[in-house]
């Protein structure tokens, strides 16, 4: 063992034994803090001669924009059963949106082909559909949006074949390949989350910046009816 129980290196380790040392740190960070194994990487800081002196978790920039979840379910993280999470995510992009996506993990195959480097769903299982909707009336009520109403949330959504479609190519990619939707939210509801909006008068980008009129002139439908076509 390279990683004691605490996540501190017994010795300091030469750069052939990263690797090994970062997916036991990994493994056991997962049974001692499951939610924070789940957004976040194991990196390596370097020390005297080349060594590694130890190693350190950091928030996954993926996840970095998190403002609120809701548990969907499932047995005791890093244990037998399944856990997943619907993360609310402030978009990078200027866009009048806050993502939602699924973060989870299988502890019976930590390989699962189902989830991506950064244990997003990559498909959407309709087996949370009860769930899904209960996270995004937890979500509009905690903000005070939609009066409450789930009927009248409005969501924009990519399906599955198109994000497959979505191939940068050594560009960005025009959607992430993970299940993921949209909620619309209020402009103000942006500006008071993300200072940067104030910054760059995200109003007169609104008026004057193509990309961003794009942004906020997606079609949007009824959240309801798209948890049918997820």
């Amino acid at each position: 063992s390279l990683v004691g129980e605490d996540l501190e290196l017994h010795r300091p380790l030469q750069q052939h034994e990263k690797h090994v040392a970062m997916e036991e740190y990994q493994e056991k960070l997962k049974a001692l803090n499951y939610r924070l194994w789940l957004v976040s990487e194991c990196k390596a800081v370097g020390g005297p001669g080349g060594t590694i002196k130890h190693l350190q978790s950091r928030i996954r920039n993926v996840h970095n924009g998190i403002i609120f979840y809701h548990q969907l379910g499932g047995g005791g993280g890093g244990g037998d059963g399944e856990l997943y999470y619907l993360m609310f995510y402030l978009s990078d992009k200027f866009e009048p949106y806050v993502v939602c996506s699924i973060v989870g993990s299988n502890p019976r195959d930590p390989h699962d082909p189902r989830f991506d480097h950064a244990n997003r769903l990559l498909s959407y299982e309709h087996r949370f559909d009860e769930a899904v909707k209960e996270g995004v009336a937890a979500f509009i009520g905690a903000f005070s949006m939609y009066n409450g109403r789930l009927q009248d949330v409005l969501v924009h959504y990519t399906d599955e074949g198109e994000r497959r479609a979505s191939d940068g190519r050594g560009t960005t990619r025009s959607h992430s390949r993970n299940f993921h939707f949209k909620i619309r939210v209020a402009t103000d509801f942006v500006l008071k989350f993300m200072p940067v909006y104030r910054f760059v008068d995200i109003n007169r980008c609104r008026a004057t910046v193509g990309v961003v009129k794009y942004n906020y002139s997606r079609d949007s439908v009824k959240f309801l009816d798209a948890v049918a076509r997820f």
